[in-house]
């Protein structure tokens, strides 16, 4: 059914920059599980792909990581020091989390937790509290972190642990309401 869904998704999409990623397999896995009809499940998987392209696509996503990389500097200053002098590029780990909202990186269930909350937000604005999200399981995961050197950071980054995502998604709501009052 994925493999299906993946074919004929790229068939139709030869220029998105996305094409043949290896996360396309990660991102339809949630629909692929959660509908019984291969027809449904295409369906989510290509209205989530033009919300990806549109919200962390090349033209909003440097200016995504860019906001991102300005919270987690300013809200984690001392995990944001860690990370730079272990040599930690955003590139091996903030982009990922942001296009493709984490589902190469966190266990299954927490990724259907997750995206449970974008798409049940209203208006269709879950997926605006994606950075703030991402920054709730740094702040979360801080103790840890702070503990690893570069390859150790690398892996825990990449394969993020069972959290509490209803803690973190309420935890991000906190930080993006903060953000917008401070603005």
């Amino acid at each position: 059914k994925i493999l299906n869904i993946l074919h004929g998704y790229l068939h139709n999409a030869s220029n998105a920059w996305h094409v043949h990623h290896a996360a396309l397999v990660h991102v339809v896995a949630p629909f692929a599980f959660l509908f019984k009809k291969e027809s449904e499940a295409s369906y989510c998987f290509q209205l989530m792909m033009r919300a990806l392209d549109a919200h962390f696509g090349p033209t909003n996503g440097r200016k995504t990581l860019g906001r991102f990389l300005m919270l987690f500097r300013s809200r984690l200053p001392e995990l944001f020091t860690h990370f730079e002098e272990e040599d930690l590029e955003a590139s091996q780990w903030a982009s990922p989390w942001l296009q493709w909202l984490l589902c190469r990186e966190l266990p299954f269930d927490c990724c259907l937790r997750l995206w449970d909350s974008y798409f049940s937000a209203p208006d269709g604005h879950g997926f605006d509290l994606h950075t703030f999200v991402c920054l709730a399981i740094l702040e979360s995961c801080q103790a840890d972190l702070i503990e690893l050197e570069h390859a150790e950071l690398l892996s825990f980054l990449r394969h993020l642990p069972t959290l509490d995502m209803d803690r973190i998604i309420v935890q991000s709501q906190y930080l993006a309401h903060d953000f917008r009052s401070q603005r």
